[in-house]
Formats: C-alpha cells, structure tokens, sequence
C-alpha cells in the first residue's frame, strides 16, 4: 500500500484557513430538502466521498440534485416527503450518516422495495437499533442477507406508521436523527423514546436545529428522554438556500497544528456563538492548553499564546468523540499523561478507533492504557514509524498533524502515512491544504485524489 512522507514544517503556519463544508450538515442538509416542498440550493456543501455517496442514493431513488462542483452547491428539488421510485439497489459505502438516514427516509414510501450494500468495514457497524425501530412500529420489514442486524439487506417499506417507538442511540447518535428527521410525515402521532442524551448528543441537537430550520413549525422539545410528533407534513424552507457552516472537526487539525508549533490562522464562516456543530467545543478544550480564540461575528483567529510545554491532560469526548483522535495523535508531544474518556462507542466507526489509534501510538513508542471506554496516553520519546490508516480517514489526518511536528529539527520526514487517499471521504484536499501552509507562497497543489460524482 502506498504511503505518504509528512513534511515537518519548518515554521509555524500563517495564513487563512479555507475549510470545507461541514459533511454532518451537508447529508442532514440533503435529506431534509428532499422532503422540502421547494427547490432549495445548499451553499457551501461538502463534496467528498460521503456525501456523494448520498447524492448518488437520493438520484437512485429518482430525486432531482445538481452538483456543481467548483462552487461548491448542490441544488435539490423538495418532493414534500414523496419517494419517486418504489424500487432501488443503493450503495453506501462506509458513509456512517447514509447507513443511518436513508431507511429511515425509505420507510415514507408505502409500498417500497429496496437493497442496500455497503464496503467491507460498514458490514460491522451497528444499523440494527435503527431497524428494529422502524420494524416496531410497522414502517419496515428487513431481509438480512449474511448477518442479522448487518447490511447487506433488503427492506420492504410500509410507510411511517403512528405510535411509540423506542430508540437505542447509546452506540450511534445517527439513528436517532435518522427517524427525527422523518417523523413530522407520521400519519397522526409519533413519540420516540431513546436510550441517552450522551453520545455525540450534539448531533442530535444539529438535527433539531436544522429541521426547525426547514420546517414552518416549531420543533417539539425534548423531554424525559422522549419527543413527541404529531403529523406536520413537509419542510418548507423559507429562503429556498442554505449556507452549510464549515467543518469543525476539519478545523480541529488546524487547531493542534497551532497549538504544537504556534503561528497564527484565520479561519472565515465560523461563529462559535452560533455554531450547530458540537465539534468546535474541540476548540475550548485546546484553550486551557495555550490556544487563544479571537472570535468576530463570521470568522476566528487562532494563535497559541505562549510556547509553553503542554502538560497533562483529563478529558471525557462522549459527546464530540470524532474530535480524540486530533487529541490523542499530539499527545507524545505533551509532558505528561492524556487520559480521554468517554469513547467506548468508536469502536463501531469507520475503523475500531479506539484500539486502532492505541496500536499506532505504540508503534510511535508510546505507552498506552487502553480500556472499554478510554484511553491513558503516557508520552516517551518519539520514534520514526509508518502509520496505518485503517482506510479511516481522521486517522490519517490525526497523524498527519503529528507528523507536521519537525522531531528531527532537519527538516526531514519521519512519520508516514498509509492510503493518504482515504481523506477522500471527508476532506478531499486535506493534504494539498497542510501543504499550503507549510509553503504559503507556493501555488496550491491539486487535491490529492479526485472524487467521481
């Protein structure tokens, strides 16, 4: 497998910081404008691996979307919650929020038939919990082809059925948002029950925040555990355009390149004060490590405030878990132990992140506790490794920040990163963006790989 040299920086970084769409509102985007009563143009939007990924779902279905690539928009026309064809074959890859969102946008179809199939590594993440949900109140009948509560399957559509339904979210918040995001079609009346309110529970409250949004009425609120729907129809959004903020857990690479070498970024189109994506709380925990925010009304300044040595560190992630990772690849660099909790969930995402990101730093000849639920990260001195991915994107752009750090003091590469490619799914040009601030002078390279729509 081929493997990429990661350049240390020989200064810190300065420049401004152009971050992609966020990939968390871009697919929660998508699905609420085809269940829109308009034609809604999304600004901003990802376009990466994931998100094509439902693009090409949404069309096999028969939805009308236009990507335009080089402006980053993609323009869908609403069908208020009507399903075009009543049988497809949809490929999802190993896209986390496609698994998730799209049964429970197929179970609207009353009479529908469709197979869903998926790469190798999302055959062992968790859609069991959202399916027994949709099973339970009458909206789906499932077909496991190989494994019980795994894809590949079929699904035989009954549309959304009134009553009570009970959601286990405590391993994935997805499946929550999946069937919030359909219940305002329930013939009378829905009330959902669910299992926490700890889990990446802040995408949860994305998904609240942009149905309420989409929809001309408000939003029921949460309460005890459960959140009641009665029948509201389709989302109506006002504007007909929305602007997807850029990612936060894309910026929090950028955040930890700042924190470990200093230098200065501007980052345009954020507001941490109205912000829909927990990921930047990412942002304050660096803050009680040296990182200082200036924040204005739609763009941050991010500089570290002294060259101080990073001491240790005791932090439970549960609810912006995606984020650890950043955290754990810098921990070598700190002085003394980075105990993160709160993660026993990653075990089910992309790769096993948790155990993954344990094995790597010990090849970086670190001491690691790990736990069900954490990890206890006792640095040593750093020694040169290849790392591998795990076809797991934030693992490779993790490591890439700890390789960015100049160990050598020559210059000279000596951290490795296997399938750099696998960027593809959230952050297409996430190298070609390190490397500009590396050499800001230079003329930006193409992405690193290219993404078929």
């Amino acid at each position: 497998m081929n493997s990429l040299p990661i350049i240390p920086f020989s200064q810190p970084p300065l420049g401004t910081l152009r971050l992609p769409g966020s990939k968390s509102i871009t697919n929660r985007a998508l699905i609420l404008s085809v269940l829109n009563s308009n034609l809604v143009e999304i600004q901003n939007a990802l376009i990466s691996e994931d998100t094509l990924i439902m693009v090409n779902a949404l069309k096999a279905l028969g939805f009308s979307i236009d990507v335009n690539t080089a402006d980053s928009i993609i323009t869908v026309q609403g069908l208020s919650g009507r399903i075009p064809n009543d049988q497809a074959t949809l490929k999802i890859g190993n896209a986390g929020t496609v698994a998730r969102f799209l049964p429970a946008l197929l179970s609207l179809h009353p009479a529908g038939l469709y197979h869903i199939d998926c790469c190798r590594a999302m055959r062992k993440r968790p859609i069991k919990p959202l399916l027994d949900a949709l099973v339970s109140i009458g909206a789906v009948s499932v077909f496991y082809h190989e494994i019980e509560g795994c894809f590949p399957l079929t699904i035989r559509t009954h549309g959304m059925q009134s009553g009570t339904v009970f959601v286990d979210n405590s391993l994935t918040s997805q499946v929550l948002s999946g069937i919030l995001m359909v219940a305002p079609f329930t013939p009378d009346s829905l009330k959902i029950n669910f299992a926490s309110q700890k889990t990446s529970w802040p995408f949860v409250e994305m998904t609240l925040k942009m149905m309420e949004i989409f929809s001309p009425c408000p939003i029921p609120v949460i309460e005890k555990k459960t959140i009641c729907f009665s029948h509201r129809g389709c989302y109506a959004l006002a504007s007909k355009k929305y602007f997807v903020e850029p990612d936060a857990t894309a910026a929090s690479y950028f955040l930890a390149l700042i924190l470990i070498l200093g230098g200065q970024l501007k980052i345009p189109g954020i507001s941490l004060k109205k912000t829909l994506q927990g990921d930047w709380n990412f942002a304050r925990v660096l803050q009680t490590l040296g990182l200082h925010l200036d924040e204005f009304p739609h763009e941050l300044i991010v500089e570290r405030t002294a060259s101080k040595p990073l001491f240790r560190l005791i932090h439970n992630f549960e609810a912006y878990s995606d984020t650890f990772l950043t955290l754990a690849a810098i921990a070598p660099l700190f002085k003394g132990p980075v105990h993160i909790s709160g993660i026993a969930h990653t075990r089910f995402q992309e790769s096993n992140r948790l155990c993954a990101i344990a094995h790597e730093l010990r090849k970086l000849n670190q001491d690691v506790i790990e736990s069900k639920d954490s990890l206890i990260i006792i640095p040593q001195s750093l020694r040169p490794a290849i790392i591998e991915t795990y076809e797991d994107h934030r693992i490779a752009m993790s490591f890439a920040i700890l390789g960015s750090y100049d160990l050598k003091k020559t210059g000279d590469p000596w951290l490795s990163i296997t399938n750099p490619s696998c960027c593809a799914k959230t952050f297409p040009n996430f190298f070609g963006t390190l490397n500009h601030l590396r050499n800001p002078y230079e003329i930006e390279k193409p992405c690193l790989t290219r993404i078929s729509q």
